[in-house]
């Protein structure tokens, strides 16, 4: 894209972009180029051998109304759908690669003139067999770059289809101009945008018309989807990994306009919503209340906004950090990153200048490195990133119990709807504008309300009281729905006693306000639609139903005798027995004699955070220990700052140990393993311990070293007695 923003440059010739279109790329490969390629870049004679006997034990049939009509061996090609085939391509396509770059950097062909001169030469860009040349369109130039991609041809076996390729070139070129490049090229001149890799490239205005591809791609999916019966989890299934990411690569690559962004969003939003004959059911709430995640009160849905701007830091990160072409030419582009963003400016550079406040205030240099400060390695992470740019909320308690793994999704979306007020009875259809007269299917007695049927209508409290009863909980001073609800998730059960809650008992706790709302909303349709009387037993059994299947697919470990009233009652059918539990002794080990040991831990927690240490001798007698605060942001960078300060107080008080011994294995493989993932936050610290681990090895070698010279002193020394006593003797004779 910057590229194509300088096309207009005036330069002596003016800029061409040459976008080729290669004729059955991969069949055309010839085989003798490829095995000379393969040999010239270094690849041993046995495996370049092995490789063009796989591609020669090749055969191919062809049927003939149905029936196979023999086999051939073809000549050249690679053979698709083979994982090595595109291997091969691109390296059949690093000739023509390499000989642009030499002929351009040569000065044989002249290079495309960029916006500033101090731009890296950019001579092509190429995916596979998407090719994209940039070269300066003077008749001289264009001949030399004719002559090289013939030659390609040539050796290679591949076959340009000039009749689907094309150039692109200023808009101030002249007639004569565009009509040299058009002969000596063999192809006709285009005009942007034009697609490159899935993406228009353009010059100028970012117009909504230049994305209409991706509103084509997903109403051909809707236009699939809606004849078939789906429920709302099943939509949002959907939504979340189908329709989200048609639009990603764009996003990814291109800022979208806010007129495409809004015709993405409320295409998905229809779709969420339903249709009837037709025509689009009203939405309950806005899109932009959707996109929260399932713990924040939303459906989890992304937001295309936020996204755009992730994508954009993500950019601005990779600008500042360098080391890649495409940031080197934007460094060289854009010299300066304080300057602001001028309406003149690319798309691309403004789109990254809109973040970079963010970006930089979660960013900082350590070791001459730039360090993405949000993630733990230090890394830019889309995850962490996408955090800082979406809309945000209060975790609720009803948001972390309505999403649980045990409930089937359509009644969670259904407990977020009716948490939301969401349900279309009589007096939320009031907003929409729909006045109607109404009554309580259940008692028949007072208006249907949403408050009314689910909870404090006599009918529905019969269901509520009879499960409260069985799983002792105090409905007294509750009023509404969401109230009733939050009675049952922060019931506290006794976990000491033997007859008190158990595990199970708990997780029922959660389940059971979602089964019960879940079968009176049902019930509540059936009764409006298709008549009927209300039977507060047969509801009891279809809410022991529900909860006597999810048994079956999800089945509980218990040993607890008092859990035996769930399978007397029937809302369990069975329980597995737990795995049994394997305990590990740890026994603490004298160091040898003469030695000390340096044992150190840390405890972490969201309050406070400090560590301590202790040396012990041979007979395991403490010699020193100490504890210490500590200011830490997880439980292993205090395990590392506590073994850091350890070790930094052995050297003060002058106290070597030989041996030391930690608890956290993490921390030991981060030492002891060069290749290691090192948070950044404590990575000096790591350092520290890794240079403290050579000296103490350093420090061994020393002393061994000496023992050794004592041993052989001493023995020189017993040698010598032994001679001087000998000749004493020898003498005395």
């Amino acid at each position: 894209m910057e590229l194509i923003q300088s096309i207009n440059k005036r330069c002596r010739g003016c800029n061409v972009a040459i976008k080729l279109d290669m004729m059955k790329a991969f069949d055309r490969v010839a085989w003798p180029f490829l095995r000379a390629l393969l040999l010239k870049f270094g690849f041993s004679p046995t495996f370049v051998n092995l490789i063009m006997n796989n591609l020669a034990a090749t055969r191919f049939s062809i049927l003939v109304n149905g029936v196979s009509s023999g086999f051939f061996q073809p000549s050249r090609g690679v053979k698709q759908g083979d994982p090595l085939s595109p291997l091969l391509f691109i390296l059949t396509s690093e000739g023509l690669s390499r000989a642009l770059v030499r002929k351009i950097g040569t000065n044989i062909i002249q290079p495309y003139k960029s916006s500033s001169l101090a731009c890296p030469i950019i001579s092509h860009l190429a995916f596979a067999d998407d090719i994209l040349i940039f070269a300066n369109g003077s008749r001289k130039s264009l001949q030399n770059l004719k002559s090289t991609l013939q030659g390609y041809e040539h050796a290679s076996g591949q076959k340009i289809n000039f009749s689907k390729s094309f150039f692109v070139t200023s808009i101030f070129a002249p007639a004569t101009r565009i009509n040299t490049i058009s002969r000596e090229l063999g192809m006709q001149r285009s005009s942007t945008p034009f697609k490159y890799l899935g993406i228009n490239l353009f010059k100028g205005r970012n117009r909504c018309s230049y994305y209409q591809y991706i509103l084509d791609g997903i109403d051909k999916r809707l236009q699939g989807w809606q004849r078939k019966l789906l429920s709302p989890g099943g939509r949002i299934t959907l939504i979340k990994h189908v329709l989200s990411s048609i639009s990603l690569y764009s996003l990814a690559s291109i800022q979208l306009p806010k007129g495409t962004i809004h015709s993405i969003e409320q295409r998905m939003a229809n779709f969420y919503w339903g249709s009837h004959n037709g025509r689009n059911k009203r939405h309950w709430a806005s899109w932009s209340k959707l996109c929260f995640p399932e713990t924040e009160g939303g459906l989890g849905f992304k937001s295309l906004s936020a996204l755009q701007s992730t994508f954009a830091a993500k950019l601005w990160f990779l600008y500042r950090k360098g080391g890649s072409l495409w940031s080197d030419y934007m460094r060289a582009l854009h010299p300066n990153p304080n300057i602001p963003s001028r309406y003149s400016d690319s798309i691309t550079w403004r789109r990254m200048k809109s973040v970079s406040s963010t970006v930089d205030d979660n960013t900082t240099v350590l070791a001459n490195e730039i360090i993405w400060k949000p993630s733990s390695s230090g890394d830019f992470t889309f995850k962490t990133a996408y955090n800082l740019f979406r809309p945000t909320r209060c975790i609720t308690l009803s948001s972390t119990h309505i999403w649980s793994k045990n409930i089937p999704k359509k009644i969670s979306v259904f407990m977020w709807r009716l948490l939301h007020r969401h349900l279309p009875f009589p007096d939320r259809l009031q907003n929409f504008g729909f006045h109607q007269p109404s009554v309580c299917p259940f008692c028949w007695n007072e208006s249907a309300s949403l408050e009314h049927c689910m909870w404090s209508c006599s009918c529905s409290l019969k269901i509520w009281n009879h499960y409260a009863a069985l799983l002792d909980i105090n409905f007294t001073l509750v009023s509404s729905v969401r109230s009733a609800c939050h009675v049952w998730w922060l019931a506290d059960p006794p976990t000491r006693s033997e007859t008190g809650w158990s595990n199970v008992t708990a997780t029922f706790r959660d389940l059971m306000p979602c089964f019960i709302l879940w079968i009176l909303w049902k019930k509540y349709n059936t009764l409006i639609h298709d008549g009927g009387r209300f039977s507060h037993d047969r509801i009891i059994q279809e809410v022991k139903k529900e909860c006597f299947d999810l048994s079956i697919a999800h089945p509980f470990q218990s040993t607890k005798s008092s859990d035996r009233r769930l399978i007397d009652v029937g809302l369990v059918v069975f329980f597995t027995a737990p795995k049994p539990k394997r305990t590990l002794w740890i026994k603490w080990h004298h160091p040898p004699s003469g030695r000390l040991k340096l044992n150190s831990d840390a405890a972490f927690s969201s309050v406070s955070c400090g560590g301590g240490a202790v040396l012990r001798n041979s007979n395991g007698a403490i010699v020193a220990a100490l504890s210490f605060p500590l200011s830490a942001t997880s439980a292993l960078e205090a395990e590392a700052l506590a073994l850091d300060f350890a070790m930094r107080w052995c050297d003060l008080v002058a106290r070597k140990p030989t041996l030391i011994e930690i608890d956290s294995s993490v921390l030991v493989h981060l030492i002891l393993h060069n290749d290691a993932p090192i948070p950044w936050k404590f990575n000096l610290r790591v350092d520290s311990l890794e240079n403290s681990q050579e000296e103490m090895r350093t420090d061994m070698e020393g002393m061994r070293t000496k023992m050794e010279e004592m041993r052989c002193e001493i023995k020189g020394r017993r040698d010598g007695d032994v001679t001087t006593r000998k000749m004493h003797i020898d003498n005395s004779f």
